[in-house]
């Protein structure tokens, strides 16, 4: 993979995320198989418009002059609660929660149905808006094993 110039946006409990550009940006993950599951899952979810466009495979890039860790290129989708992470409890991330809750429920649901994928957290800060073919998607962000499981596994 290349060089990258990237901007660090923020981080989660085993990724960090930079912006590329207005549209895409680099999942960064702690090991080669945290970003090999991740992006398993959602490059599947992103077939049903469920999740952000991958973009790549999974790699490593130098960003800064350091060589990142493992992880890949994919659609930056815009966050339905930007001014807070959506894990907080606070009034925003309520708001949002309440505003979004059927589509988070929609998008949960399918993952699971249709894919075997059981989301296990499903708070707002993990959701966000991408525009397919004219129509704006609610799609799911975070695709870590802490985060979506399969029908066969529990995450330890």
């Amino acid at each position: 993979m290349p060089t990258l110039t990237a901007k660090y946006v923020d981080a989660g409990s085993r990724t960090r995320f930079y912006r590329i550009d207005k549209a895409r940006g680099f999942k960064e993950f702690n090991t080669w198989a945290d970003a090999q599951y991740a992006h398993e899952a959602q490059s599947r979810c992103s077939s049903l418009d469920l999740a952000p466009a991958v973009y790549s495979d999974i790699g490593r890039v130098t960003i800064g002059g350091k060589l990142s860790g493992w992880g890949y290129i994919t659609e930056i989708a815009e966050l339905i609660n930007p001014e807070c992470s959506g894990n907080c409890g606070c009034e925003l991330c309520e708001e949002a929660e309440d505003k979004w809750y059927a589509d988070i429920v929609h998008v949960c649901n399918t993952m699971y149905d249709v894919l075997g994928l059981c989301m296990e957290d499903n708070h707002s800060g993990n959701f966000g808006l991408i525009k397919r073919y004219g129509e704006t998607h609610l799609v799911c962000i975070d695709f870590g094993i802490e985060s979506v499981t399969t029908e066969e596994e529990e995450y330890a």
